[in-house]
């Protein structure tokens, strides 16, 4: 259920009271998520809008992510009956991928995109790795005992991949300037096996080489590049 325009107004008025700013509704992020999206100048709020403890809960989950991503994103954090919560986050340049404009999208250099991926994907990985040896929210699962966020009875040696696991082009910044890359937002995240991260990975990943990236324009086919993934993955991943 998407918000009402009471909500946005409510929400408006509590992140700017709250931190002393003036924000403007982000309409093209306001998915049916339970969150409404807002910025300033230099910074993205997130305030969850149902009147439950899930956002409260949510929010628990990306501090203790954002506290080792290299990223440290997420700036403060507020909670507010009956709301939940409000996450103040540092904005990342450029924007969303989905919004790049498609003659400026198949000019991106995609040995580039994928060195990128490969690395982000291996940091996240690494992130999951320490959680787990600090949080008990971040163990890494157990047969029929997980505690993880994701995908519980598994067998524990089939081996697990931490991960983000909504890897669209709503959720990878691109600022031409700089020709970088930022994977926003982390929900959600956790513990995923193997063989279904691998179908997970490849599956977003067909998706923006051919869809996003239109990679058939620049002569190269998708398989090109998901064979040099999962080659770099299976290296660099140290599986547990």
């Amino acid at each position: 259920m998407k918000p009402t325009a009471s909500d946005i107004e409510t929400h408006k008025k509590l992140i700017e009271d709250t931190y002393d700013t003036k924000v403007t509704f982000i309409e093209t992020q306001q998915l049916n998520t339970g969150w409404i999206v807002y910025s300033d100048n230099d910074y993205v709020y997130k305030t969850w809008y149902y009147e439950n403890t899930i956002g409260h809960s949510l929010n628990e989950v990306h501090k203790e992510f954002y506290a080792y991503h290299k990223s440290k994103m997420l700036v403060d954090y507020r909670t507010f009956k009956p709301y939940g919560c409000i996450m103040k986050l540092i904005k990342i340049p450029g924007v969303p991928l989905r919004y790049v404009d498609y003659k400026t999208r198949i000019k991106i250099n995609l040995d580039n995109f994928i060195e990128w991926w490969v690395k982000e994907t291996v940091h996240i990985h690494e992130v999951g790795l320490k959680l787990s040896s600090v949080s008990e929210r971040f163990q890494i699962p157990k047969y029929s005992t997980t505690k993880s966020l994701m995908f519980t009875n598994w067998p524990e040696h089939i081996g697990y991949v931490f991960c983000f696991a909504d890897l669209n082009d709503e959720n990878i910044m691109y600022d031409e300037k700089s020709d970088t890359f930022n994977f926003i937002d982390f929900e959600p995240i956790g513990w995923m096996p193997r063989d279904m991260y691998w179908c997970l990975n490849d599956a977003y990943l067909i998706l923006l080489l051919e869809n996003t990236f239109d990679c058939k324009t620049q002569g190269v086919k998708a398989s090109k590049y998901l064979d040099t993934v999962s080659s770099e993955l299976k290296r660099r991943l140290e599986l547990v």
